[in-house]
């Protein structure tokens, strides 16, 4: 029988799914005064000490380097787990609830690695954007370190080039979070790909002190983890996220018509926007205004 384990990274007190598939995981413990009673990122071969700057990316690094024993293998974190509902929704985003309708639902639950069935990878329904990824990540996170992202990826993977261009640049999904759930090979080459990137770029960026722009190597996680599937062909299958906490459901209604007006708006604009003409130019050229050589 196949064995499934999602990682639940957590690093403070609150209501965290435990059971044979899901695995709770303290992450960031290296630096933490609490202790939440369970597995800590900070035992076997980890990164736990980076966790102010990548997130549930060391729990991540984590389950890569000491999890054992599994044939799929998935993250959830802070709150946020998929909905592996038989009849879940196809159009939410994040769908807030109760901790107690949360633990209700979680009995109609499928096996993750059903759900999945004959895809490769699932992720998080995408939210559309009036703008490119790369455009609203400009805006919300700091240029040189997206650009630096760019100048690394061309240099090591030049094969990415027309991925990053199609994804980054002339798409309007956002699949947010780090989250997924696959198969044991896919998330190894994943890994495999993914942490010797962030690496070299600790050699380059400068982390700033405002907690939340610190955690650059979580965010650009996020932009990463989509990139990558789509460039390798994967088969994705999207489900809803749910969030552990109080917040205001959207109705289907006003989701669709965000997704409606977000498209229009982004392919209006997309004749007038000559945005990355020439990528290893765009990305060569902000790294050297900003003193980088790389």
């Amino acid at each position: 029988m196949a064995k499934s384990k999602i990682i639940v990274c957590a690093h403070k007190n609150d209501y965290v799914l435990s059971n044979d598939v899901f695995r709770p995981l303290q992450v960031g413990k290296a630096q933490s005064s609490v202790n939440l009673g369970f597995d800590g990122d900070d035992t076997g071969d980890n990164i736990s000490s980076k966790n102010p700057y990548y997130c549930e990316l060391t729990g991540l690094y984590w389950a890569w380097k000491n999890l054992k024993d599994y044939d799929y293998v998935g993250l959830a974190h802070y709150r946020r787990y998929f909905d592996f509902s038989k009849k879940t929704s196809k159009i939410d985003y994040v769908r807030h609830m109760s901790v107690e309708d949360f633990c209700e639902l979680q009995k109609t639950w499928q096996n993750p690695d059903e759900v999945l069935g004959n895809y490769d990878i699932i992720l998080p329904n995408p939210w559309y954007m009036n703008e490119s990824v790369s455009e609203c990540y400009i805006k919300a996170h700091l240029p040189e370190e997206y650009h630096l992202l760019g100048r690394i990826m061309l240099k090591n993977h030049p094969e990415y080039k027309e991925s990053i261009r199609k994804f980054w640049c002339m798409d309007n999904r956002w699949i947010a979070y780090n989250m997924f759930f696959t198969r044991k090979e896919i998330f190894e080459g994943y890994c495999q790909w993914l942490f010797p990137m962030l690496k070299e770029l600790e050699r380059y960026i400068k982390v700033v002190d405002y907690p939340f722009q610190r955690r650059t190597y979580g965010f650009m996680g996020e932009i990463l983890l989509p990139l990558y599937c789509q460039h390798n062909g994967l088969k994705i299958k999207h489900l809803p996220v749910l969030m552990l906490d109080d917040g205001q459901n959207m109705s289907p209604f006003k989701i669709l018509l965000n997704k409606w007006r977000s498209n229009f708006i982004f392919k209006l604009g997309q004749p007038f926007n000559h945005s990355f003409p020439d990528l290893d130019a765009n990305f060569d050229d902000n790294c050297r205004k900003d003193g980088y050589n790389i």
